[in-house]
């Protein structure tokens, strides 16, 4: 068999009560989860408690996804469930990232929480003043440049194991330059996210266990490669389906 790569969920696959089911029944998980929302206070709340409206609408809805999406790969962990690579569509890239070691969990959640506040901000900015935001977002995505370059708050780290960006469809360079500069870019738009998937295929990735709420990445993948396999974990019944097809197709853990 080839290798298994994660792919972590981003905007669009959020649903209320989403990780719940984990972080009830898994104390280490609540523990996690519990320690990264002394951060952004009202996080889990949002994710438990919020209406479908209210959770698409909300300033916490980036933070509740990277926590949704953590909350699947600590799962995979305590099943002993390795990849061999990782990728995130939006938001899920931050996740990726801080799988992959480039950044801490504490980091990574912090910078979603960053980039939603800048997107909330622009978008006030656009409404007071009927523009397009562009100078205002500029100047924000400028400060979070710096913020990485002189790592006054986030400390990159070289990727621990290979971390694709559908920014450029290639895995992030080795050099902390060169991650600076797709991170401080706008990363959740995933421009290139059929050619990633294709040139992960092509560096032998042929199995895809999706990380979040969701099920629509599986998807998405099958349409653009039909030869490769597919996996959930959005609750335990999705993730124990998906560690026993691991292990019937022998991929050692």
């Amino acid at each position: 068999m080839g290798k298994v790569a994660f792919v972590f969920d981003g905007v669009g696959t959020q649903y209320p009560g989403m990780g719940k089911e984990f972080y009830n029944r898994f104390y280490a998980i609540k523990q996690q989860l519990l320690y990264l929302e002394q951060f952004r206070v009202g996080t889990l709340r949002t994710m438990f408690h919020s209406s479908y409206a209210e959770l698409d609408n909300s300033d916490d809805l980036y933070p509740a996804l990277f926590l949704a999406d953590l909350a699947s790969y600590l799962m995979l962990e305590k099943n002993n469930i390795k990849a061999d690579a990782v990728v995130g569509f939006g938001i899920g890239e931050l996740m990726a990232i801080s799988a992959s070691g480039m950044l801490s969990y504490d980091e990574g959640f912090q910078f979603a929480c960053e980039k939603s506040d800048i997107f909330a901000e622009v978008n006030r900015y656009k409404t007071m003043f009927q523009t397009s935001g562009t100078v205002r977002e500029l100047s924000r995505e400028i400060e979070l440049k710096r913020k990485l370059v002189d790592g006054s708050d986030y400390i990159l780290r070289e990727p621990l194991i290979p971390t694709y960006s559908v920014k450029s469809a290639y895995k992030y360079p080795d050099n902390l330059e060169g991650i600076v500069d797709i991170l401080s870019d706008d990363i959740f738009e995933p421009y290139s996210w059929k050619d990633t998937i294709i040139q992960m295929n092509r560096d032998g990735v042929d199995v895809f266990v999706e990380c979040g709420p969701g099920d629509s990445l599986s998807y998405s993948i099958k349409k653009i490669l039909r030869n490769v396999t597919t996996y959930q974990t959005k609750d335990l019944e999705s993730l124990e389906k998906t560690i026993k097809g691991l292990k019937q197709d022998r991929h050692s853990f």
